[in-house]
């Protein structure tokens, strides 16, 4: 009886030791997943926003803006982007000239609609050229209270600092927003119906 007990008590202990690596195998992968994935901020961020005219064309700074994401880097190889937000607040657009950014806010409806955002949903494709990723987002934009699903193509960088640089263009039609192009003088200065939204961002790691 000592002998079986004995026997069996012992498989016991294998078993659970078995057990035991298999759990703390799985913890760390898991863990070196978690670790992987990591929310960032902007750090820096320059934003514009250009068109044209039937005058001329025009370029205005947005001077408040903000991007946060979420990204899985691996020994400094951008793998996946996991989740992308970016706001721009209208009336920090700037043309240097208050009555066309007034023309700029009515088309927008600032009051109603203060912000520029965009809500990434998924990953297109990401593509690593020497040390820059070419990414291919989508998303919905909103621009004067509509919601649009639209296609950003970025560039993306690892910065010495640990800092992550996103850079892009975007090229809009604001009657896709249901948005009147801005005009003055009585319409005899109109604005087109282009506009392109350019950008850097620095991320900084949370």
């Amino acid at each position: 009886m000592l002998t079986v007990k004995f026997y069996h008590t012992h498989k016991g202990v294998q078993m659970k030791t078995v057990g035991l690596l298999l759990a703390v195998a799985l913890f760390a992968v898991f863990a070196q997943s978690i670790s992987a994935q990591s929310k960032y901020d902007s750090r820096n961020i320059k934003m514009k926003v250009a068109g044209t005219s039937t005058l001329h064309d025009w370029e205005c700074p947005v001077n408040k803006a903000y991007v946060k994401a979420d990204l899985t880097i691996n020994n400094n190889e951008i793998q996946s982007i996991n989740s992308v937000w970016m706001d721009a607040e209208v009336k920090s657009i700037k043309s240097g000239k208050d009555g066309m950014d007034e023309k700029i806010y009515d088309t927008f409806d600032a009051d109603k609609n203060p912000k520029i955002t965009f809500q990434f949903t998924k990953t297109k494709s990401i593509e690593k050229n020497g040390d820059v990723w070419n990414i291919t987002v989508s998303g919905n934009m909103t621009m004067g209270g509509t919601t649009m699903p639209v296609d950003l193509v970025v560039k993306a960088k690892m910065l010495p600092n640990g800092d992550v640089e996103i850079s892009g263009t975007k090229k809009l039609k604001m009657t896709t927003f249901k948005m009147d192009p801005p005009s003055a003088m009585l319409g005899v200065v109109k604005s087109g119906d282009d506009v392109t939204i350019s950008f850097t961002v620095d991320l900084k790691k949370l």
